[in-house]
C-alpha cells in the first residue's frame, strides 16, 4: 500500500466511484489487499498442493503473474497499456504534432516509442512512453521509470544531434501501477507537454481507471471457467 497512499489519484475513486465501475470498485480493493482467490492464496492453499499457473504452467500463480507476467493474457495486457495511452492521447493540445508507436523519422536504434510530441512553438521533442507494471512499493516505480529512460537515452541522444545540440529532447514515462496506482513524477511530464491545470486532475483520475478496469478484464478471463 506504499505506493497507492503516495498519491490520491490512486484512490480517487473511494467515494464517489469516478469513472469506475463498480465490479473494478470490488476488484481493486481485493487487489490491493492480495485477497483475490488465486491458487497461491492462503484459502487456496489450505486445500490445494498444486498452486502452479491455471493458464501457462508457470510455477505459482500469484497476483503479479496474472496481471503482467502470464503469456495468456499477453493481449489484455497491450488493450490495458493502449487503454491508458489513448486517455492521454485525447488530452493532448490541438496544436502539438503527435506520434504514436512509430520510428522516429532517420533514426537508426529501430525503437518505437509510444508517443512521440513535437512542440514547434517551443522547439521541443518529449519522448514518452506509457507502461503499466505492478507495483506494491515506490521502488518499484522508480525501477520502473528508469528502465524506460534507460531504453531510450541514445534515442533521444541521436535526436538531439539531428536537430542540433541546442534541441530541447526530454524523455518521460508514464507510470500507472496495474491496481491503479499513480506515480506522481507522471504530474511534472503531463505540465510540459501542455496538458492544463484544469483539465490534469480528471486525466489523472480516468488513467488510473483504466488501469484498474484492464486489470480487472485480465483477472476474469484468467479465473472464469476455472474456478
Amino acid at each position: 500500500m506504499e505506493a497507492v497512499s503516495s498519491d490520491e489519484t490512486s484512490s480517487h475513486f473511494l467515494r464517489s466511484g469516478e469513472h469506475t465501475s463498480l465490479s473494478d470498485w470490488f476488484f481493486v480493493h481485493r487487489a490491493r489487499l492480495n485477497v483475490l482467490p488465486l491458487l497461491s492464496s492462503m484459502h487456496s492453499r489450505a486445500w490445494r498442493e498444486d498452486i502452479s499457473c491455471r493458464k501457462c504452467g508457470g510455477p505459482v500463480e500469484t497476483l503479479v503473474h496474472v496481471l503482467n507476467q502470464c503469456p495468456a493474457h499477453m493481449q489484455g495486457r497491450i488493450r490495458r497499456h493502449n487503454a491508458v495511452q489513448s486517455i492521454l492521447l485525447e488530452a493532448l493540445p490541438r496544436r502539438l504534432e503527435v506520434t504514436v508507436d512509430r520510428k522516429v523519422a532517420d533514426d537508426e536504434t529501430q525503437l518505437r516509442p509510444d508517443i512521440v510530441v513535437r512542440d514547434k512553438e517551443k522547439g521541443t521533442v518529449h519522448i514518452i512512453d506509457v507502461t503499466v507494471p505492478f507495483e506494491n512499493r515506490l521502488i518499484a516505480l522508480r525501477a520502473s521509470r528508469l528502465t524506460k529512460m534507460e531504453k531510450y537515452a541514445e534515442l533521444a541522444e541521436r535526436t538531439r544531434e539531428r536537430k542540433g545540440q541546442n534541441a530541447e529532447v526530454r524523455l518521460g514515462a508514464i507510470i500507472v501501477g496495474s491496481p491503479g496506482t499513480w506515480d506522481r513524477k507522471n504530474d511534472g511530464i503531463l505540465r510540459r507537454i501542455g496538458i492544463p491545470h484544469n483539465r490534469m486532475k480528471a486525466l489523472k483520475k480516468k488513467i488510473v481507471s483504466a488501469a484498474i478496469s484492464g486489470s480487472r478484464t485480465i483477472y476474469n478471463d484468467h479465473v472464469k471457467y476455472n474456478l
